[in-house]
């Protein structure tokens, strides 16, 4: 089994480890790394110094590219010699598809039609978000638990899929839970596969609990309303501006299927769930433990919704909330390594360092975001980026919005290869969090209304997740 695993692995004895180097003993490694991955990044981190070294990974191993100018040069290297996509297609393909891997026009959908028309659909998005919160976290005078992780998941998946299938389909029960099974599923799933060699892939896959039985389940929900789309309307009355509108004018032969076209709504689904909701949850823990930012936050936001209006100019301009965002992305990454790429062939940075073909290559986002560049990097600071935005504005710089991208801030990923729908995850979690902020009372169960010790992250296999079992008190907001 191991010689299975380590069959065709690219030759990195070049390159320093963290732990054991020896093909054998590094499995030794690579059950430690799973369970501890920061440390094992950060020990490297620490020791090489502007050079990459590599982590032990259950099939191969990750190189770790310590220092701004591999990921300067990691930006202006081709597709074809260092690939996102054909990464994000090896832990993917074999669940959603190899149509999905051979075609990522979604991605300009997301870049184009979507970033661009957010300010048009802003209004929709918030009176969904209005809905969802009446749903799932209706308005009580009296305290009651509730899961973030849950009730945001939930809000945010309603308000996601207005854009993207719009009213009242967004609402429907057998959609919701769908969508709300595959989420926190399909990024794990993805993860375990692309862990296996590729002639293993599809057995795992098929193994896995209901993935794939809830991806046809998910097709069979959709496929009605993507049928009503086609079929022609009124003279004069248009198809709706939403996201299945926008992938169904730009499919081309095979990719304009039913199936095809819920399994990229499906995709997009994922994207903009799993990101809103993890980080919009730690978001809630830190105001939940250091409830002075509260009373802060609020007047932020009231203070626009008085001139601007629930719009995305508005949001826009809520800085001290965008700030608070961006300081938790920091400190919470989704991932201890991120800007994932795979060598497509062999690579050589201009240090001398060889990339082979098959090597998978990461930054140390972590470890990136917790260096000295950051003052007090390991305190949480809220308004960090306002303070240090106003410092920059003074000195004739720019603002550190939470969609900048710098060598330094890597959660949205750097360069060519960022998050196309960066734009759209920052206006989704201010806006459910400032709905939030101004309709609620929250504290941590247990703690009280002067705060309480955060609830501790979740680590596994590199990945950092919001506390699962931790629970808040809400109530209706008291002037």
């Amino acid at each position: 089994l191991i010689l299975m695993f380590t069959a065709g692995q690219p030759d990195l004895r070049h390159i320093p480890t963290t732990g054991f180097s020896s093909p054998i003993l590094s499995y030794i490694d690579v059950v430690r790394y799973h369970w501890d991955a920061r440390a094992y990044v950060q020990r490297g981190y620490d020791k090489y110094k502007n050079q990459a070294f590599k982590v032990p990974n259950i099939r191969s191993w990750y190189v770790v590219l310590n220092g701004n100018r591999y990921l300067e040069e990691l930006q202006r290297a081709s597709e074809d010699a260092l690939s996102s996509r054909a990464l994000v297609n090896e832990a993917t393909s074999v669940i959603l598809g190899p149509d999905f891997a051979n075609n990522h026009y979604h991605i300009s959908v997301i870049r184009n039609q979507m970033t661009r028309n957010i300010p048009e659909f802003f209004g929709e998005m918030y009176d969904e978000v209005k809905i969802a919160f009446a749903r799932y976290l209706p308005v009580s005078d009296d305290w009651a638990f509730y899961n973030p992780n849950r009730f945001i998941l939930q809000i945010v998946c309603q308000a996601v899929n207005r854009i993207c299938v719009g009213a009242p389909y967004c609402r429907d029960d057998a959609l919701i839970t769908s969508s709300l099974g595959l989420a926190p599923t399909l990024h794990l799933s993805g993860r375990i596969v692309g862990g296996f060699p590729k002639s293993l892939r599809p057995y795992v896959a098929y193994f896995l609990p209901g993935v794939l039985t809830s991806k046809q389940n998910w097709i069979k929900i959709l496929t009605p309303i993507i049928d009503e789309r086609r079929t022609p309307r009124e003279k004069n009355t248009g198809r709706p501006a939403d996201v299945l509108t926008w992938l169904m004018d730009e499919a081309r032969g095979d990719e304009q299927s039913n199936e095809n076209l819920a399994t990229r709504i499906l995709m997009i689904n994922n994207g903009a769930l799993s990101t809103t909701t993890f980080m919009s949850t730690h978001v809630l823990y830190h105001l939940a433990s250091e409830p002075r930012y509260i009373k802060l936050l609020r007047g932020d936001i009231e203070t626009v919704i008085a001139t601007d209006g629930w719009t995305k100019s508005g949001v826009d301009k809520m800085h001290k909330l965008d700030s608070f965002i961006k300081e938790t992305m920091r400190v919470h990454p989704i991932s201890i390594g991120l800007v994932g790429h795979i060598a497509l062939k062999d690579y050589t940075f201009s240090d001398g360092t060889l990339i082979p073909k098959g090597t998978t290559v990461v930054a140390p986002a972590d470890a990136v975001h917790h260096d000295d560049t950051y003052p007090n990097a390991r305190e949480f600071q809220g308004f960090r980026f306002v303070e240090s935005s106003r410092n920059k504005s003074d000195r004739g710089g720019g603002e550190e919005s939470l969609v900048n991208l710098t060598p330094n801030f890597l959660p949205f990923g750097h360069g060519n290869h960022a998050c196309p729908g960066r734009f759209f995850a920052a206006s989704s979690m201010k806006l459910v969090l400032a709905y939030m902020l101004l309709h609620y009372d929250f504290i941590l169960e247990g703690g009280s209304e002067e705060g309480a010790k955060r609830p501790k992250d979740l680590f596994f296999g590199g990945l950092r997740l919001p506390n699962q079992k931790a629970r808040l008190l809400v109530r209706k907001r008291r002037t």
